[in-house]
């Protein structure tokens, strides 16, 4: 049994050291594969795979390029590079680290895995947690054991003489129990963090205007002339470790907390004048908090900024599969028109107007009234296609320029309208899709109409008539609203309100909501959407191309199969007609034949025979 015992044993250890040598093996494997992989830094935002590859290839074969992306795809300014050889990466990294590409100077070096450089920053930040703490427990050691002292002393000198001298082992006893709860409240401060007091606040104090080069050391040494301090420490950033600017100072009395507040203001140190106000509860910092989120007004958005991004297509979305080339790069034309119009800050975007873009030659007003109406069916105020001001014979009134204007009374009657007609690909064509967007107005010149209106009004004596009588519907109108207030601005939120998923079909693009900060592309960014537009769109007319190719050839395939059984069934038909016509030759034959019997015994033997 034991030999048994002792077999099993040994192939079960055997077994554990293979496993451990596959693991190996494997583990070198990878190694080996990734050991050519560089960290490029430091990259210019307009980098691409190709120039990487064309600027790296000179050194050796690369097998992979993978450059970092956000995951709203903004580049990081980083990538990965992968070369077959081990020789390549290092001839690389000596010609390229430093050197200018593409106007910037980048550092090229080995990548490391990602457990390998999560641990040497977790290690690095550790480090300095317990660097910080290590200060700040050893200070409080001293400042208790101080206290303790200070109390013992107290204790000694009140107590009786008796308690005293009755036994020297008695002293001892205390000594060494003392020695025990210091050890125990040590171990209690290293393992639990410290408990909240609200008690804490009467002998802490707030320090702001600090310098950020002060140190916890030189804070302490300003404030000792107030009297014992307990600690002192400088508020730092989580994450970059750097000072704030303020700091908490807790003292051990709180005659010296009254005493530093009455000097806030004449307190310098290191050049700067400190300020000193007196330390908050949590409950009460977190009440201001909430009354600030109360109070705080949202930024207005009175140019209306946001609806610059409504119907707007992005490349690679669904709303731009189907669009052309031409109708892309316009788009992207008109949306770079439209931020460099909209810096001028006396400009802004109006809620009632449209405009509409790429309109075929034959529309006049008419026409694009009658396509609004019957689309959507909203009549619009305006309908304005405009027209140069050259008449010629084959346009009396003016060539069409391509684009016009809409107005309507109500913002989502307008909104709307955008939502059926914009990128549709049934109102004009397929390839010549409408472009409908909110206009753009000037202030300027819509007070310059309006001065216009006010100054023929009241030249016009008909009109001081009509004033009156609108003096006297205002002020009954006012009288009602001051009536029913709450019901009216009831009503009024709930018309304002549109859902912003309400009509949006898959081809209209963007649904803008409303909010004061709105960032407008650039042109670079413009220019990438278009280089992607065209990518995806050669993509699909790849596979637009094959489809087409393989339904070709499906179609060949099965006019063969029915040439082949037609072929095969005129076949069978001609072999039966040949088959019928033998039969009818023979059958013939055979008729002849028998006739020609039957009149040589006539000629021998007579009719006489026959009959």
């Amino acid at each position: 049994m034991d030999s048994n015992e002792d077999y099993i044993k040994i192939e079960q250890s055997s077994r554990k050291v293979d496993n451990i040598t596959k693991k190996a093996k494997f583990r070198r494997k990878i190694e080996n594969i990734k050991k050519g992989r560089i960290i490029v830094r430091n990259l210019s935002f307009k980098v691409t795979e190709e120039l990487l590859r064309e600027e790296f290839e000179k050194y050796g074969e690369i097998s992979e390029v993978n450059i970092l992306k956000k995951p709203d795809g903004k580049l990081v300014g980083c990538a990965f590079l992968q070369y077959f050889n081990y020789n390549d990466s290092t001839k690389a990294i000596k010609a390229m680290n430093g050197k200018d590409f593409l106007k910037r100077k980048i550092t090229v070096d080995f990548a490391v895995s990602k457990n390998r450089y999560k641990n040497a920053h977790k290690s690095e930040f550790d480090d300095s947690i317990k660097d910080n703490l290590d200060t700040v427990e050893m200070k409080e050691e001293q400042e208790t054991k101080i206290e303790k002292e200070n109390k013992a002393k107290s204790e000694h000198s009140n107590g009786e003489e008796e308690e005293e001298n009755d036994d020297n082992n008695s002293n001892i006893t205390d000594d060494d129990k003392k020695i025990e709860s210091e050890v125990k409240e040590k171990k209690s401060d290293i393992k639990k963090e410290k408990k909240y007091n609200e008690k804490d606040n009467e002998y802490t104090v707030f320090v702001k205007n600090l310098n950020f080069d002060t140190t916890n050391e030189d804070l302490h040494e300003c404030f000792k002339k107030f009297g014992p301090i307990k600690y002192a420490l400088i508020v730092k950033d989580s994450i970059s470790g750097h000072s704030k600017g303020t700091a908490f100072v807790k003292f051990l009395r709180k005659e010296s907390v009254e005493i530093c507040l009455a000097q806030s203001g004449k307190i310098n140190l290191q050049d700067f004048v400190l300020e000193v106000l007196p330390t908050l509860s949590k409950q009460t910092v977190k009440n201001i908090e909430k009354q600030k989120e109360i109070t705080k007004k949202e930024p207005k958005d009175s140019r209306n900024l946001y609806l610059i991004r409504e119907g707007m297509i992005a490349a690679g979305s669904t709303a731009s599969e189907g669009v052309s080339a031409t109708d892309m790069a316009k788009r992207l034309r008109l949306e770079q028109i439209k931020s460099s119009m909209l810096k001028n800050l006396t400009r802004f975007i109006s809620r009632e107007r449209l405009t509409i873009h790429n309109l075929p030659e034959n529309y006049d007003d008419a026409k694009l009234r009658k396509m609004v109406e019957s689309r959507t069916k909203i009549k619009p105020i305006e309908c304005r296609v405009m027209r140069e001001n050259k008449p010629s014979a084959l346009h009396p009134n003016g060539k069409s320029k391509g684009f016009g204007f809409l107005s309507f009374k109500k913002h989502e009657d307008a909104l709307l309208v955008l939502r059926k007609l914009n990128n549709n690909p049934e109102v004009f064509s397929a390839k010549h899709r409408p472009i409908v967007s909110f206009s753009i107005e000037d202030m300027n010149v819509l007070k310059i109409k309006e001065k216009r209106k006010q100054r023929s009004m009241l030249n016009n004596p008909t009109y001081q008539k009509k004033l009156e009588k609108l003096k006297v519907k205002k002020l009954k109108k006012q009288m009602e609203k001051k009536d029913n207030k709450s019901n009216t601005l009831i009503m009024k939120k709930k018309q304002r309100k549109v859902k912003s998923d309400e009509h949006v079909e898959l081809y209209t693009g963007f649904a803008s909501k409303p909010g004061a900060f709105v960032k407008l592309r650039g042109t670079f960014k413009l220019k990438e959407q278009s280089r992607i537009h065209e990518k995806t769109m050669k993509e699909r007319n790849k596979k637009v191309r094959r489809e087409k190719q393989l339904a070709e050839v499906r179609q060949e395939k099965q006019e063969k199969k029915f040439d082949r059984i037609s072929n095969k069934r005129k076949i069978k038909d001609t072999n039966d007609t040949l088959a019928s016509k033998i039969n009818k030759y023979k059958s013939l034959i055979g008729a002849n034949e028998e006739a020609d019997s039957k009149r040589q015994k006539i000629g021998a033997r007579g009719k006489w025979f026959m009959d």
